[in-house]
């Protein structure tokens, strides 16, 4: 694709290296013209940094030292990143084929684009595909501050001027709720589009922190009951309305 736009991909990682091959092969195999992959990993020792060694000439960055944990992996990340794309995926989790070449010609042919997901899904452990949500999530604020709609991280990507504009930094006092805590910024100043394909998947095994529930629905009561007073006080409350799904036509994209 001509003029595709760069896509970063922050790749954050600690003692996963049975699954991090088949996230980076999966990532790879988009040859994708302009991409940028970094990789922070907090320090393994099961093999990962050598397995990292091996993918040295495709990766733009990667470390392996002990860090303040994921989430302050992926901001160090997305701030070293240089794309006008921008995405992270768990070392665990796999973007699905063509994944890349359909988010580059999105954000290339619509300006107003400034952050996308895909539909949701997942696959088990050993990579297999498992769930395919039967809708096509379409999200707005006033849905999400309602708590009504999903949006699964995996899959979703956004234009470098959003992060700026949103802070540029994850949550990091918020250990399994902090992505949700950042769309809550996105969605002040920003619509969501949404477009029928699989994106990316989370791989679901028995050692995933996303595993409480309990936990992670604790940090998003607080997150969203902060963002409802936000919004209330607003003068002029950013609210449009979900858009409609994009369509993809050959090399068209349609709003």
């Amino acid at each position: 694709m001509s003029g595709a736009p760069r896509i970063s991909v922050v790749v954050p990682s600690y003692n996963y290296a049975r699954y991090l091959e088949v996230c980076l092969e999966s990532i790879l195999s988009q040859r994708y013209p302009n991409l940028e992959l970094i990789v922070l990993d907090g320090g393994s020792t099961d093999g990962t940094v050598e397995l990292l060694q091996r993918y040295d000439m495709h990766i733009a960055y990667w470390r392996s030292h002990k860090d303040a944990g994921q989430y302050a992996a992926i901001e160090e990340g997305l701030n070293r990143a240089s794309g006008e794309i921008m995405t992270w995926l768990n070392a665990d989790d796999m973007f699905h084929p063509g994944a890349f070449d359909a988010v580059g010609r999105i954000f290339a042919q619509c300006a107003e684009v400034e952050w996308l997901m895909g539909r949701p899904n997942s696959f088990d452990e050993q990579g297999r595909q498992k769930h395919v949500l039967t809708y096509l999530p379409l999200n707005s604020r006033a849905k999400y501050l309602a708590d009504e709609e999903f949006i699964q991280q995996e899959g979703v990507f956004w234009r470098r001027a959003l992060w700026e504009r949103s802070g540029a930094y994850i949550d990091k006092t918020l250990p399994l709720a902090a992505d949700l805590e950042l769309w809550a910024r996105f969605f002040r100043s920003a619509r969501l589009f949404s477009v029928d394909q699989l994106l990316a998947g989370f791989r679901d095994h028995p050692l995933q922190k996303s595993k409480d529930k309990a936990g992670y629905t604790t940090e998003a009561d607080r997150v969203l009951a902060r963002e409802r007073e936000l919004f209330a006080a607003e003068k002029t409350p950013f609210n449009p309305p979900a858009p409609l799904p994009i369509l993809i036509q050959g090399d068209r994209v349609i709003l």
